[in-house]
């Protein structure tokens, strides 16, 4: 699916977080609850809840709209704000969001998760994953990962017991890893990852790295 949000501006200590309103939308979207975790596998915990209107955290000074954000809820935040979530502004952030429709009781499934970098003055490095792909009979029950931005070569290693498949693509193709073998794709980009294993979940770790930055080290 496509990102559910945007990162704006990402400098120490401030994420500045866009989402775009769907006026078309019957019921609309009342409230929307960003869950953050350290790792993509989780566990997730409630970071933030907010209506149309938007937030910040309480050591975010600047916070002013404009027209330029109408239509959009905005959430500008300091990890270093939320001590209890065992996030940290110096590390990678994962988060992923929910919604409540007007007049429901209850929030939607979550969403892919998305990975926020730390600030870095001196370009992008390559974004290391390494966790456990969840079980998955095909691909529409893959973990989604939006990656932070474009990257241009992956290589993935399935360091289960299982076979891994993966996919860069929302219409696949679907790459199939036996256990310990290693898939390295080179000049195709993408902004996303879906991983599952085969009849369970499997360990693997992989490393992407951004488009027009470093090489992957």
């Amino acid at each position: 699916m496509s990102r559910q949000f945007s990162l704006t501006r990402r400098r120490q200590n401030v994420v500045d977080l866009l989402i775009d309103i769907d006026p078309l939308k019957n019921p609309p979207i009342a409230f929307w609850q960003y869950e953050v975790a350290t790792n993509f596998n989780g566990p997730f915990s409630t970071l933030a809840t907010m209506s149309a209107g938007g937030t910040r955290s309480k050591t975010v000074k600047d916070f002013s709209f404009n027209d330029s954000f109408r239509g959009k809820v905005r959430f500008v935040w300091n990890p270093d704000d939320y001590p209890g979530s065992g996030i940290k502004d110096t590390k990678p952030i994962y988060l992923r969001v929910r919604t409540k429709d007007l007049g429901s009781g209850t929030f939607s499934t979550p969403g892919p998760v998305h990975i926020i970098l730390p600030y870095s003055s001196s370009g992008h490095p390559p974004v290391h994953l390494a966790g456990d792909a969840p079980a998955g009979a095909s691909m529409d029950q893959s973990l989604e990962i939006q990656l932070p931005k474009n990257c241009h070569q992956f290589i993935f290693e399935n360091l289960g017991g299982v076979n891994m498949f993966l996919a860069i693509s929302e219409s696949g193709p679907e790459y199939k890893l036996k256990p310990s073998t290693i898939l390295e794709l080179f000049d195709t980009t993408s902004s996303v990852v879906y991983i599952r294993g085969e009849g369970s979940s499997t360990e693997f770790r992989a490393v992407c790295t951004i488009q027009n930055a470093t090489d992957i080290s």
